[in-house]
């Protein structure tokens, strides 16, 4: 166990609890347990990223009230996403599994998104027009079903599955660079950097 980091004008606390009477952070694996006392608020520690982060950052562990995750929520996160990207075709394997096997929730789930996301939506439709996307993929998807344009694997796993034709440039619609679905999404949201694509 660890003296607390009690929170005192702002600043966690270093010197205010004595050993026996302060509040702990049981460090342990494969949660740290917060305890409380005389009313203090404890910021437990990232193992992996080492900052003091309030409750609220790290997940719970469902069977153990009270216990929280020794990684805060970013750094799971950044984990998961390395361990998908890692075995991607054994996730994809599984989620098309998935949504062979339950229809009806795949549906509601993406009816729920599209509720969720309405707005969104509109506006990157209306922005996609304004900027030219959807005219250039339109005028890639004509050039790969008249032959004018091969479609290639993906340039980062190599997969020919759900490959998608990624622009940098709308201007030139049939300049563009084979990605598939998860690594297109994943360059978008700048968790992947492509060297061509610099």
């Amino acid at each position: 166990m660890t003296h607390c980091t009690t929170i005192s004008d702002g600043l966690p606390c270093a010197t205010s609890c004595r050993p026996g009477t302060s509040s702990l952070i049981q460090q342990g694996s494969p949660s740290a347990v917060v305890v409380r006392a005389h009313g203090s608020t404890i910021m437990p520690t990232c193992t992996k990223c080492k900052e003091f982060k309030p409750e609220g950052d790290f997940y719970a562990v469902a069977r153990h009230l009270g216990r929280l995750r020794t990684s805060c929520k970013t750094c799971m996160s950044a984990a998961n996403a390395k361990n998908r990207l890692s075995k991607l075709s054994h996730y994809r394997v599984k989620s098309r599994e998935w949504a062979r096997a339950n229809p009806d929730k795949r549906r509601s789930r993406a009816r729920v998104w599209r509720a969720n996301h309405h707005e969104e939506e509109l506006l990157r439709r209306r922005e996609d027009r304004l900027l030219g996307k959807h005219a250039a993929r339109l005028k890639a998807q004509a050039a790969v079903k008249n032959g004018l344009l091969i479609k290639g694997p993906c340039q980062v796993c190599g997969t020919f599955e759900n490959v998608h034709a990624h622009h940098e440039d709308y201007g030139k619609p049939l300049d563009v660079l084979w990605l598939c679905a998860s690594h297109h999404m994943m360059f978008h949201a700048g968790t992947l950097e492509i060297e061509h694509a610099q």
